[in-house]
């Protein structure tokens, strides 16, 4: 089985269907790419790290012929201190979130 791993890049460049046609698997890091992910998808896995969540989406890229599926973890950030608080310029500042783009089945924290 061969994987290509790579950044977003990959995905503006229309290299996941191209993996796809030859059969390759494929996940790429997306950091410009916002696919809606449904608030009741969100689920953590209490064993390996008890604060991350995982979520799914169907999203096509643009310029894509076909949408792929997008996979995210949502991880809180550490709290400020007292007298360290800067105002976060999105709505949910309280997380950083990893967005991939991949044709690999599974569930998203696999």
């Amino acid at each position: 089985m061969v994987i290509i791993v790579g950044d977003g890049e990959f995905i503006q460049l229309g290299c996941g269907e191209s993996a796809e046609a030859e059969g390759y698997h494929y996940i790429f890091g997306s950091k410009r790419h916002a696919p809606p992910f449904a608030d009741a998808g969100w689920y953590q896995v209490q064993q390996e790290r008890p604060r991350w969540s995982y979520n799914e989406s169907v999203y096509q890229p643009q310029g894509w012929e076909k949408a792929c599926r997008f996979v995210v973890m949502r991880i809180p950030k550490e709290i400020p201190s007292e007298g360290e608080v800067q105002m976060e310029l999105l709505e949910d500042g309280m997380y950083t979130y990893r967005i991939l783009a991949t044709n690999r089945p599974g569930r998203p924290h696999g």
